[in-house]
């Protein structure tokens, strides 16, 4: 098997996905809704959480499905939004929105799994040791004459 034979598949794939994603840029840009793929990534990883806290492995097939759920909710969501017009809202306010609530609802979450949580703790013990060793005993000015 050639070199050429190997790559050809990657290639063409390459040219493809240049044309689908050049395609649904011009859109992207033309609507005006810049941010929503970090939004619906936010939303996806928010998705993979509540997956690991159901108790399913990251890399199963059930965590990429609740994933893609949340995804396609989110997205139902700016869809719904973009057609009632009657609100003075705008669209990049809602993405805004949207990413900044499910970003909290994700870090939330993973706080509350136990590996995570004690990761965290320990910094954050680790954090306060070291500012203690730092401080010197009297913090009070005239203490220290």
């Amino acid at each position: 098997m050639s070199i050429f034979e190997i790559l050809l598949p990657a290639f063409v794939a390459s040219l493809i996905l240049t044309g689908i994603h050049a395609y649904l840029g011009v859109h992207v840009v033309e609507r005006g809704v810049i941010f929503v793929d970090l939004s619906l990534a936010q939303i996806a990883a928010l998705g993979t959480t509540v997956a690991y806290l159901a108790g399913y492995d990251l890399h199963s097939s059930t965590a990429y499905l609740f994933s893609l759920g949340f995804t396609f909710l989110g997205a139902a969501i700016f869809a719904f939004s973009r057609s009632h017009r009657k609100t003075r809202i705008p669209q990049e306010a809602i993405i805004g929105i949207v990413y900044a609530v499910s970003a909290a609802i994700a870090a939330d979450t993973a706080y509350t799994i136990p590996m995570i949580a004690s990761r965290g703790m320990r910094v954050f013990r680790w954090e306060r040791e070291k500012a203690k060793i730092a401080a010197p005993r009297n913090v009070n000015p005239r203490e220290n004459r």
